[in-house]
């Protein structure tokens, strides 16, 4: 296995959440020990929450360490008011970051000294809605991080130089053009937003009814809830009434619960911003102009949408 090799996993593990993250860039990130074995594979999910190489040492130590799961369970808890019913709904969750980041900083015993990260992009030096992962991974004592492109957003970058006072060899560039790729929604959003295209159709090119699985319909439905608006044809909307909201996201993955309390609980403790997607307003494209008042569907949804009339 080669840097590449281990590079492609972590990508894979990023490209899961493409756009997802915004305002934040989509980044994977894998974790080995001495031996060349997979710790962890870890991707941010959603902003505001544990980046990738958070989410990829807290697996790493939970497979690690049964007591560091059992503590961090316990803790979790009784701060929050949590529990998750087993460990993969653990390393699934959206964790609340500076408790999760003070807690591996303080009860990782040195488990991953002399490990190896793998990362998309440049860990980030400063400190936002999470604190520093380039500090964090200094903290852990790793021998080595691979980073495939280099963060070129000044409030974030400099975290090469924090892992190298740490003494952490660092090698730049690996997959460099993949990792570009990755993060290139990130910095079209911040220099001047961009537009997504959906199109629904069958092999045959048929456009009508439900096209798709259940899980495509759920990605759909997470996208709109990183949108400010979404566009459809008028001919939709007359034929399909559609409600464009975001019914089907899976924000209930926060909890890992199955209790609704333990996910009103996160969202009023844990992250004050609402953890469920907002739903999109609604531009229409029309050559009609019939349609000049709100569609009942969006009125009931409390939506704003103007028509374009050509």
């Amino acid at each position: 296995m080669n840097d590449e090799f281990y590079m492609d996993l972590a990508l894979r593990a990023a490209w899961r959440y493409q756009a997802l993250t915004l305002p934040n860039p989509a980044v994977g990130c894998a974790l080995l020990d001495k031996s060349g074995r997979v710790l962890g594979i870890g991707a941010h999910k959603k902003a505001g929450f544990l980046h990738a190489e958070a989410n990829a040492v807290f697996a790493a130590l939970c497979d690690l360490d049964a007591n560091f799961v059992q503590d961090f369970a316990c803790e979790y808890a009784r701060k929050f008011g949590v529990k998750f019913q087993n460990l993969e709904a653990l390393k699934s969750a959206l964790l609340q970051p500076s408790f999760t980041y003070d807690f591996i900083l303080n009860r990782h015993g040195g488990l991953l000294r002399g490990a190896c990260a793998y990362v998309t992009l440049e860990p980030c030096a400063h400190r936002g809605k999470t604190p520093s992962c380039a500090e964090l991974l200094a903290e852990l004592s790793l021998s080595r991080v691979v980073i495939g492109a280099r963060d070129t957003n000044a409030q974030a970058a400099g975290g090469a130089e924090i892992l190298r006072r740490g003494g952490i060899e660092v090698k730049f560039d690996v997959c460099s053009a993949a990792a570009e790729e990755l993060a290139e929604p990130f910095y079209l959003a911040r220099e001047s937003g961009f537009c997504f295209i959906k199109i629904n159709a069958t092999l045959n090119g048929a456009v009508h009814g439900r096209i798709g699985s259940e899980k495509q319909r759920a990605f759909v439905h997470e996208l709109r809830g990183v949108c400010d608006y979404v566009g459809v044809g008028g001919q939709t909307v007359r034929a399909d009434r559609p409600t464009l909201d975001v019914r089907a996201a899976k924000f209930d993955e926060i909890s890992a619960s199955a209790g609704r309390a333990d996910m009103l609980a996160l969202d009023a403790r844990v992250a004050p911003q609402n953890l469920k997607p907002r739903a999109p307003d609604v531009w229409i494209y029309s050559r009609r102009n019939s349609y000049n008042k709100p569609n009942s569907n969006f009125t009931r949804k409390r939506k704003m949408y103007s028509e374009c009339v050509c």
